[in-house]
């Protein structure tokens, strides 16, 4: 993994007596650090080119995080060490039956960083996301347990995505910028380009994508170029909506099975095979309900059902055997 940049950080310096007069409100930008009085109060504090940056740079889109919501239990972010220090003496006295005093300070810089996690994974998280992420925070932190209230830190964190979304938005994100106005159901995945990319160099590689696929053939290196233009993509897809056989036409690759799964599985986070068959199984006792009845105008019922049913045993023989 590589190191985080680092951060343009701004001192500020005020005199002691100056500090209880003024009460912190004036602060020197400090330039040379031998200008620093012997006795100083010094605030430190990222400037705004840094804070603008942090932003943008969280936002950029990566293959690693195109996986979407992760599995399992939600991975609570470590909190800044002030806060981590107040969970856990919280937790400590929550064992005593103790509560912590959330302040609003402290809920502020929890659903912060909270936000910025489940942003990570998903711009749009569904309900039962964000329940999850927040049985996973009170989990990890019974101190933040509400009394009588379970959906607490839900609608906290409901109403955050919403403020992180507008934050987003004014930074830059494509994603959030073309989903502006738009009701939960009419949501679009569309990542940002990955860093270093832009449209031009990705139509490059889609075109090199379109000449392997025709002379070499090599599956792995299809699955990563695909991976790495699939932003471009996206941004076909949304912006301009093209005929499938267009689409089918730019990105062949997308004919090959395992393509289409994986593109399945980089929008909805879900295995496409898994869910077919699934809902298939779920629906099969109506549908073969369906078949006997059609077949039984023609009196073959019985052959119907068995070219169905041996056909169905053979698709699913057959998924089976490449899982």
């Amino acid at each position: 993994m590589a190191a985080a940049s680092p951060q343009l950080m701004i001192l500020r310096v005020v005199e002691p007596d100056q500090a209880r007069k003024l009460k912190l409100r004036k602060l020197t930008s400090l330039v040379d650090i031998e200008e620093l009085p012997q006795n100083a109060v010094v605030h430190i504090s990222l400037s705004q080119d840094s804070i603008a940056s942090t932003v943008q740079l969280s936002d950029v889109s990566s293959p690693e995080l195109l996986s979407r919501w992760p599995p399992g239990p939600f991975p609570v972010p470590t909190f800044a060490i002030d806060v981590e220090l107040k969970l856990r003496d919280g937790n400590a006295e929550y064992e005593k039956n103790t509560h912590l005093k959330l302040t609003r300070g402290l809920k502020h810089d929890i659903l912060e960083k909270l936000a910025s996690a489940i942003y990570g994974f998903k711009a749009y998280p569904s309900d039962k996301e964000i329940a999850k992420a927040a049985e996973a925070l009170v989990a990890k932190h019974p101190c933040l347990k509400e009394a009588g209230s379970e959906s607490g830190w839900k609608n906290s964190i409901k109403f955050k995505m919403g403020n992180y979304r507008n934050k987003m938005r004014w930074a830059g994100c494509q994603e959030v910028n073309v989903n502006a106005g738009r009701s939960r159901t009419e949501v679009n995945f569309l990542p940002n380009f990955p860093q270093g990319k832009d449209p031009s160099s990705l139509e490059q590689l889609r075109q090199t994508i379109v000449e392997v696929k025709k002379t070499e053939k090599s599956l792995p290196l299809i699955r990563k170029m695909m991976e790495t233009t699939f932003p471009l993509r996206r941004q076909t897809i949304v912006m301009s909506c093209p005929p499938v056989n267009q689409l089918m036409d730019l990105w062949p690759a997308r004919k090959i099975e395992s393509e289409l799964y994986a593109e399945f599985q980089c929008i909805t986070n879900q295995n496409l095979p898994n869910t077919f068959y699934a809902e298939l199984d779920r629906h099969l006792p109506r549908l073969m309900t369906l078949f006997r009845q059609k077949a039984s105008k023609t009196g073959k019922t019985a052959d119907v059902n068995k070219d169905y049913y041996t056909l169905y045993r053979l698709n699913r023989w057959n998924f089976e055997q490449v899982q």
